[in-house]
């Protein structure tokens, strides 16, 4: 597996509170964040997270997430291509890991925008770069907020795999599903567009007594997945097991399975350490078949 190799990684607080929002997503644009700048910042360098709430009169508050290296910086020639689709740049004579494929940023700016916010950076070359970002939060008291974390503990414990021993096909994904991870330990993605397949492909997961309210996470189509998958490898967040949808929109998911072998080729990531993808689709052709394996699905 692929470790972090910048030396120092500050978070910093600016003061302390608690806010209701959706976790996941916004997270996903941290972690894209987070990927860019370790890319471009030497191993002696550091990073700086910086989270600070903005009080506004009248207003929702909002949320200030910064990010911040004293990397390479990024030229201005190459400044265009930022938050745009596939627009990647590449830095091999400094000696830096910096493959990708070029979508965090595009994914990033569509998540904050859903939340009234903005992302926007500043960098200088040679000096290091800035990336933050705004949105709008709810707070919540902090006895509300235990309150919360106690109740998703409790729905958060396994279900007994007793539970399904009367079900033979649903025996059968439980052993199958044990010999590909460990129950405690690996990370699952489900990727589809309709929100009652991946409802479903949660319910069945969980009945194994797999935990996936912490270690299951889900993507509505393939560009997604591209990004969650490569931009969460490239600080030592490993997929084991990935469930994909074959049509979605934006990206299906043979192009988007294409992309992800791409990218651990180019970061001569042997097969045996990479994520084991499940194509899933009602289309019975054989064709869907050779499409799937072709692209690098198991």
């Amino acid at each position: 597996m692929m470790q972090i190799q910048v030396s120092n990684i500050f978070l910093n607080f600016s003061d302390d509170f608690v806010v209701k929002t959706d976790i996941k997503r916004l997270q996903q644009v941290l972690l894209n964040l987070l990927s860019n700048s370790i890319k471009f910042t030497p191993k002696q360098g550091s990073i700086v997270i910086m989270v600070e709430k903005q009080e506004q009169e009248g207003m929702n508050d909002k949320l200030r997430i910064s990010v911040t290296d004293n990397g390479q910086g990024i030229k201005k020639k190459n400044q265009c291509k930022l938050f745009k689709m596939f627009g990647t740049i590449k830095d091999t004579k400094r000696g830096l890991n910096t493959n990708g494929i070029g979508l965090g940023l595009v994914i990033s700016k569509q998540i904050v925008e859903r939340f009234n916010g903005i992302i926007n950076y500043y960098s200088k070359y040679k000096r290091g770069t800035t990336f933050f970002y705004t949105f709008e939060i709810n707070k919540v008291t902090k006895s509300n907020f235990l309150e919360y974390q106690q109740m998703q503990q409790l729905e958060s414990k396994p279900s007994i795999p007793k539970a399904i021993e009367s079900n033979c096909a649903e025996h059968e994904f439980y052993k199958q599903l044990q010999k590909l991870i460990h129950f405690k330990k690996d990370r699952v993605l489900v990727v589809d567009d309709e929100e009652f397949c991946l409802a479903s492909m949660k319910a069945i997961i969980q009945k194994t007594g797999f935990d996936v309210a912490n270690r299951l996470d889900i993507c509505i189509n393939g560009i997604e997945m591209v990004n969650l998958v490569c931009n969460s490898w490239a600080i030592g967040i490993n997929y084991k097991l990935i469930f994909t949808d074959f049509s979605m929109p934006s990206m299906d998911g043979i192009e988007a399975v294409d992309l992800i072998r791409q990218f651990f080729r180019e970061s001569n990531v042997p097969l045996e350490s990479q994520p084991h993808i499940i194509g899933v689709t009602g289309h019975v052709h054989n064709d869907y078949t050779k499409l799937g394996l072709q692209a690098g699905m198991n």
